[in-house]
């Protein structure tokens, strides 16, 4: 597929015209959740999903919200599913975001998430959070593929750079 625009894509998707407005914005700006695990879900969605363009836009983002080098290096090169590898990354992110991460390969893999990995969250987040956190990753799911499918930004090819 030839190289599109994403504004172009948002900008003419009819569902997303219906919104009303910008849904990743709303995202965003509208979030309860901790930047950092915000951030972290995201990329964490786009490193599944080898969404390159959007971790050019989000890992600045990311760093802003307090993520580290070595916190951005765990979420590019983690296997999905980690903890049962045998990897254990609380040392470099905390349970907090560990949780979240985990969360993440679960939603964004299997789509259903286990009570076990909500659980997991429950200490760091109330329930709106937790709803807020399911939204996050859902619509960056949607945006993140639509990313990949439609070659925004002619990224579809390009691997998801490793950070420095």
């Amino acid at each position: 597929m030839q190289c599109l625009d994403l504004d172009g894509v948002l900008l003419n998707d009819p569902l997303l015209a219906q919104a009303g407005s910008n849904l990743f914005e709303v995202i965003r700006s509208n979030s309860s959740l901790p930047a950092d695990m915000r951030e972290l879900i995201i990329l964490r969605v786009v490193v599944l999903t080898n969404a390159t363009y959007a971790w050019l836009q989000h890992e600045p983002v990311a760093r802003m919200a307090g993520l580290t080098t070595e916190q951005l290096l765990v979420v590019r090169l983690a296997p999905p599913f980690f903890p049962e590898q045998g990897f254990n990354f609380t040392s470099i992110l905390g349970s907090d975001l560990v949780a979240a991460m985990i969360f993440t390969d679960w939603i964004t893999k299997n789509v259903y998430v286990p009570d076990n990995v909500f659980d997991g969250l429950r200490p760091f987040l109330n329930d709106s959070q937790l709803v807020e956190a399911v939204s996050t990753a859902a619509s960056y799911n949607l945006g993140c593929r639509q990313m990949v499918a439609l070659n925004v930004d002619a990224q579809m090819d390009v691997p998801v750079p490793i950070p420095v």
